[in-house]
């Protein structure tokens, strides 16, 4: 990845593949090898998934797991969460800019998760360790989690009030060895441990990454013994050209022009202030161009995307669009072009606020990725989703161990999925960047002293007659659940989210998805209390109340008085439309009673209606 100045203050970004020879593969060889690579990936991660102490890993599955070739570009994903991914190859050139390859001795483990290098926010931290076959350097692995806490002002590093970098939790810059030789820096290690909130668990969560490392050398390794270190190395930059050409093929099949969207970011935790941002997309040919210039000015809070959050935001709604089978490796991103101008919300000053960064710009930039694309490939597009996770940063004392704990509530990360040009748009989904698991109620109260009071699918009866993803294929409604501590105990908050002001995009007349709502009420009579902004750090949840919450929903593609209304019948049956809308918005009269269409009085509502 290269960082080139276009002017005083604009830069250009993007992924140069150069090599004098391609090397000449078998194309049997090449596929065997490319899938071992790929279920290599995957093994690393049910390792890791296997040891995790703490339920963000071992139930919502935040973690990504990686290799690289011998020049350090990517070679292979696990299925696990595209914009992780992508990131981690920011991560790895900024360790090679700073230390170079031969910072991976054998036996050395990196640790980073600095900003200032390339990484994403300090929650996400990477191990990478070299892969040696008989003492010859053939790869890296690498494994990125998210940690519950890493230090900073606030519990979970998540910091709304947080003005810079400084105050979001521990850094550690490229030149960090977690292991030396093989042996554990037990200096570094206890770093790392006396300045985060949760150290036991989080040392479980470590020695998982290590375990998944050791799984990761061992099956590539294997690879290298059976085929041979030189033919392993071929592989790697064969198959990076050939997801090269392939991306290429599947942008030269949608149409050529210049595409624009925009969304915004709903405050930026230090104000309420609302931040654009802005998308053009130019299709030439076979490459792409994603220019975010007019994209607002950097904010003084926590939502700020340096480079490698951008471009993995941008890179994951892409791949998203062209052929899964394609090997998804550093090729893939060779075609794509990224502008923006320095000093802005998606490329900040070095020193810039950034902990919500995943979260609040990169799920907005794949919004606006994701409605360009829609307007370059209707037919393989879809309306936005949901895009704005329901993040709840809790901690507290639990009252049955007398032990402080932090952790995210993870319901919140069930939005709804945006419609497609044939199919509904997945109820209660994780955007599409983000891959991750909503656990279960059971296994959240059983860990932390929170109750639920539901959890179920957004009503449409909360918006009736209003936007709620309505179209010819219609978006899925987010989640909304509500719950509360238990017994005594009171539990903080910090709430971070989107989609309270700017909901999901409609698009070709769809209508736009609902929004979403957090609210502090009386668990007893429902009785609200309290209506939390966007984002807002360590609210009581005392006994007795209760939040309630929706996570917002995905648009709909195409005007709604087109959706067939024996389909507007079957979302009325199933919760999914209420009657009002079903009337109002898609021209569909059902009779109260028998629930039945009336098809004559439709005829007059939907002649009385324009397209």
């Amino acid at each position: 990845m290269t960082i080139e100045k276009m002017d005083t203050k604009t830069e250009r970004f993007f992924c140069p593949l150069e090599h004098d020879v391609i090397p000449e593969v078998d194309p049997m060889t090449l596929e065997i090898i490319s899938n071992r690579l790929r279920c290599i990936s995957n093994e690393i991660g049910a390792a890791v998934h296997s040891a995790a102490h703490t339920p963000v890993f071992a139930e919502t599955k935040d973690y990504s797991c990686v290799l690289f070739d011998h020049e350090g570009h990517l070679v292979a994903m696990g299925e696990f969460l595209p914009c992780h991914q992508g990131g981690m190859q920011s991560t790895m050139n900024g360790v090679i800019k700073e230390v170079g390859l031969e910072t991976f001795k054998e036996g050395d483990v990196v640790m980073t998760n600095d900003a200032f290098f390339g990484a994403c926010h300090p929650p996400d931290l990477n191990l990478f360790e070299g892969i040696y076959h008989n003492h010859e350097f053939i790869g890296i692995v690498g494994i990125l989690v998210h940690y519950i806490d890493m230090g900073g002002m606030s519990p979970s590093s998540y910091c709304p009030t947080a003005t810079e970098l400084y105050q979001e939790g521990i850094r550690f810059p490229p030149t960090t060895k977690l292991y030396e030789g093989g042996r554990l820096r037990e200096d570094i290690l206890n770093i790392l441990l006396t300045n985060i909130r949760v150290p036991e668990a989080e040392h479980g969560d470590l020695m998982a990454q290590v375990a998944g490392l050791n799984v990761g050398k061992r099956g590539v390794c294997e690879l290298a013994q059976k085929y041979g270190a030189k033919m392993l190395k071929d592989v790697y930059i064969a198959l990076q050209y050939y997801s090269k050409g392939l991306v290429e093929k599947a942008i030269e099949g949608w149409r050529d022009g210049e595409y624009e969207a925009e969304d915004y970011i709903d405050g930026e935790g230090v104000s309420d202030d609302d931040y654009k941002i802005k998308i053009k997309m130019t299709v030439k040919g076979n490459q792409m161009i994603v220019d975010f210039r007019g994209s607002d000015k950097q904010a003084r809070g926590f939502i700020n995307s340096q480079w490698g959050n951008t471009s993995a935001s941008v890179y994951a709604p892409v791949m998203c669009h062209v052929d899964p089978a394609i090997p998804k490796n550093y090729g893939c991103f060779v075609p794509i072009t990224l502008i923006a101008e320095k000093g802005t919300v998606v490329n900040p000053h070095p020193t810039a606020a950034i902990s919500a960064c995943t979260t609040e710009p990169g799920y907005q930039i794949t919004n606006v990725m994701t409605a360009c694309i829609a307007q370059a490939a209707p037919e393989i597009g879809s309306a936005v989703w949901g895009g704005g996770f329901l993040a709840h940063l809790l901690w507290g004392t639990h009252p049955k161990t007398n032990k402080y704990f932090v952790t995210i509530l993870e319901s919140g990360a069930g939005m709804g999925g945006g419609a497609r040009y044939t199919l509904d748009g997945w109820p209660v989904a994780a955007l599409r960047s983000a891959n991750l698991t909503v656990p279960n109620i059971e296994v959240e109260e059983s860990v932390y002293p929170i109750l639920y009071k539901y959890r179920k699918l957004a009503a449409d009866d909360k918006h009736s007659g209003s936007e709620s993803g309505q179209g010819r294929t219609r978006g899925g409604p987010g989640i909304a659940y509500e719950f509360g501590p238990v017994g005594d105990s009171t539990v903080y908050s910090t709430t971070i989210t989107s989609k309270y002001r700017h909901p999901a995009m409609g698009i070709f007349g769809g209508k736009n998805g609902h929004l979403a709502l957090v609210e502090k009420r009386d668990a007893a009579t429902g009785d609200l209390k309290m209506r939390l902004p966007s984002k807002i750090l360590g609210v009581a949840i005392e006994p007795g109340e209760t939040l309630s919450c929706v996570v917002a929903g995905g648009a709909g593609y195409g005007p709604p008085i087109e959706r067939g209304a024996e389909k507007v019948l079957e979302d009325v049956l199933d919760d999914f439309v209420s009657l009002e809308s079903a009337r109002t918005i898609y021209g569909v009269v059902i009779n109260q009673e028998t629930m039945q269409i009336d098809y004559e009085e439709t005829k007059k509502c939907r002649g009385g209606m324009s397209s």
